[in-house]
């Protein structure tokens, strides 16, 4: 289960030195890359070069505590289950100021989804667990009623038995104009990051595949997001933008995306609509990149439509792509 990552341009502290927050999150990206909820406290402690402070004296869990102090990130503390093969069940990510905290949370998580509260998130969820996070103050907290630990069986982690997972995604013409603004925001940054294959934005290999690589820097809806070499030999971001939906209710969603790129014009690049192609052997609508010259930029959005496992439920997925 990951982490999803999104990001945000600047944010300003009154009475303070200018802060950065797309940096705070670069940094929260970086120290997070190769985290995901389950990894047992073995596989942690063996990825990092860091010294963690590890505190067991709960006896039921164990604490890592990663002191980072840095562009607004002050510290990560790891919570693993003391049973079992330890699990990584919950962290907590704290930052120097709720102010910092409160930007960079909607900017990594988006708009809340969990019902009824304003700065609660559904990560993911399947048939027995969910990931969830939830901000106070100058916190925000990951957690997962995984079996065995101390949130399985909390009410936190029952939802009204009518809510519909994906439906806070709405179609995305429907979205505020601040929406539109910071999708749009974060698509520019993976093309700005084009040079080299995407280089300097590619995170660790999945562990599941090692051929594709976390991108560190998704677009902002994207449930995941991820670098690999395509079918011509150069470099493509995948963005995940929905997943679960019936097979009619994706192709809407693709289609509508599609009336998004023509009815919205972005300030520093423009998505001409171009001949649809094969794409991983699926049908691709596809949208040329010009920078706000009207220069080719050499790269390309593709929005792929798909049915994942065995389920019949379906993806959306768009992707930027060197030609």
């Amino acid at each position: 289960m990951n982490f999803p990552l999104t990001w945000l341009v600047m944010a300003l502290l009154p009475g303070q030195p200018q802060i950065n927050v797309s940096e705070t999150i670069n940094i929260v990206a970086t120290n997070l890359d190769g985290v995901t909820i389950g990894l047992s406290e073995k596989e942690l402690l063996s990825n990092t070069t860091k010294n963690l402070y590890i505190d067991r004296s709960r006896g039921f869990r164990t604490e890592a505590i990663d002191s980072i102090n840095q562009a607004g990130l002050a510290n990560i503390t790891y919570f693993f289950d003391a049973d079992g093969n330890l699990p990584l069940y919950e962290f907590v990510v704290e930052f120097s100021d709720d102010r910092i905290r409160r930007e960079a949370a909607f900017e990594m998580l988006g708009p809340a989804n969990y019902p009824g509260e304003s700065d609660q998130w559904i990560l993911s969820m399947n048939d027995s667990t969910m990931v969830i996070a939830w901000a106070f103050d100058n916190k925000l907290v990951v957690a997962s009623n995984l079996p065995g630990t101390e949130w399985e069986g909390s009410d936190l982690f029952k939802l009204p038995t009518n809510f519909t997972p994906f439906a806070h995604l709405a179609f995305p013409t429907t979205w505020p104009e601040n929406e539109h603004n910071r999708f749009f925001a974060s698509i520019s940054k993976q093309i700005s990051a084009k040079a080299n294959g995407f280089q300097s934005i590619r995170g660790k290999p999945l562990e599941t595949n090692p051929a594709y690589l976390r991108c560190m820097l998704p677009v902002s809806v994207a449930k995941s997001s991820t670098i690999l070499l395509g079918d011509n030999g150069k470099y493509w971001i995948c963005n995940n933008l929905v997943d679960g939906l019936n097979a009619d209710d994706a192709v809407n969603w693709a289609l509508d995306l599609g009336g998004l790129f023509k009815e919205y014009v972005p300030e520093d690049f423009k998505l001409v609509r171009t001949q649809p192609k094969k794409v991983i052997g699926l049908h691709a609508e596809i949208w040329d990149i010009l920078d706000e010259s009207g220069k080719d930029t050499g790269l390309q959005v593709g929005v792929i439509c798909y049915e994942w496992g065995d389920e019949g439920l379906w993806n959306v997925d768009m992707l930027v792509m060197q030609k």
